[in-house]
């Protein structure tokens, strides 16, 4: 049976794929292009499984080759997508987005160290082309992130007034000058400076921008001495 939702890489991959797929009963003939043949001499290429010929829109009859270049971009572009996920996340590893290929961490200090707005722009705009950012917090010695969110860069970095916020892939965004940087699960945020409201408060991560370190990781609060909990902005791009 076809999946239902459409895979999420790339049309160009899913073209490149199909214009390297044969019926089994070709795979030995002349029709195999030049690239093919030398690929299959040098050892470069493997037969797609039945289930990934079913995964990337082929017929159920149809044998694919793939090769290993293109497998490579193929599982990596499945990974970055995978950090594209909805609503606030508490069980995320940095270990796992750490290892996701063209992932660049772009921010790392310590919650007891003052963020400003500038750093935040300079930031997003490190990785030529960034389409997303990952901005989370972590415990120097902790297993997974505290709280970890992703949103788009124009609606992550863009400058909301009072109380509002910019929502994006479940996320409620805001970056309030001279106040403060970060996500609820909610719309709702009460912003005295930091985001002081208290529903779903282990979902909510807060920054000080008004020359003052902290504030919150959740429900963990008042973080302006810590230098234990830390802020980690991460950058990729998926076009």
């Amino acid at each position: 049976t076809m999946p239902s939702t459409e895979p999420s890489y790339t049309d160009e991959m899913r073209k490149f794929l199909q214009e390297l797929s044969f019926p089994s009963k070709e795979i030995m003939e002349d029709s195999l292009t030049k690239l093919v043949k030398e690929a299959v001499t040098a050892n470069q290429l493997r037969l797609l499984t039945k289930d990934e010929c079913e995964e990337i829109g082929l017929a159920d009859e149809a044998t694919a080759i793939i090769l290993t270049g293109a497998e490579k971009a193929w599982n990596d572009l499945k990974k970055k997508n995978a950090l594209v996920f909805k609503g606030v996340s508490t069980t995320l590893l940095p270990s796992v987005v750490e290892s996701t290929p063209e992932v660049l961490k772009v921010l790392d200090e310590p919650y007891n160290s003052v963020t400003t707005v500038e750093q935040l722009r300079a930031a997003a705009q490190q990785l030529k082309g960034c389409t997303h950012l990952l901005v989370a917090a972590k415990r120097a010695a902790g297993d997974s992130f505290i709280v970890a969110a992703v949103g788009g860069v124009k609606e992550v970095m863009t400058v909301t007034q009072d109380n509002n916020t910019t929502e994006c892939n479940g996320v409620f965004w805001y970056l309030k000058e001279n106040a403060s940087f970060g996500f609820s699960p909610n719309r709702t945020i009460s912003l005295n400076s930091a985001d002081t409201a208290t529903e779903e408060g282990e979902l909510r991560l807060s920054w000080h921008l008004c020359n003052s370190p902290g504030y919150r990781a959740g429900t963990d609060t008042n973080l302006s001495s810590s230098s234990d909990v830390r802020k980690v902005i991460y950058a990729f791009r998926i076009d």
